[in-house]
């Protein structure tokens, strides 16, 4: 009903809350990466549309948001949209911004939190050889 419809100032209230903390998680200065815990994200190995693919990524943001850790891309992937001779590391960073201010060789710290690897594969191999990692999330359909 309309009644239990929030007022115009509530929702901005609520969207500049979230954008606060947001930008807290995934734009910290880069010398305050070191103790976080993070979200590795990468598209592996899978045969998925841009549109399904985007919307993994806003599900792992979700989930990095929702665990309180900073989100990032990994620095090599297959992300079939770059080309190896275009983007030799085929991540999502060759057409798009970085997710974060802090990279993936913070989440390889020995202050680092734990680390969870977010892959859209279950047959994507780690990308990253470490000890620190502590959890493997893997969407499937």
């Amino acid at each position: 009903s309309l009644a239990s419809t929030p007022p115009d100032a509530e929702i901005r209230q609520m969207g500049a809350a979230f954008e606060r903390d947001w930008d807290s998680l995934q734009q910290p200065p880069p010398d305050e990466c070191g103790g976080r815990r993070f979200v590795v994200f990468s598209f592996g190995s899978n045969i998925f549309g841009l549109g399904a693919q985007l919307h993994y990524l806003s599900l792992v943001a979700s989930y990095a948001f929702h665990t309180n850790r900073t989100l990032i891309a990994a620095p090599q992937d297959t992300w079939w949209y770059a080309s190896a001779s275009d983007c030799p590391s085929r991540s999502l960073e060759c057409y798009l911004m970085p997710l974060s201010t802090c990279t993936a060789s913070n989440a390889h710290t020995p202050h680092s939190g734990p680390t969870v690897f977010a892959s859209l594969s279950p047959q994507d191999p780690s990308l990253f050889s470490s000890t620190r990692e502590t959890a493997r999330v893997v969407f499937t359909g």
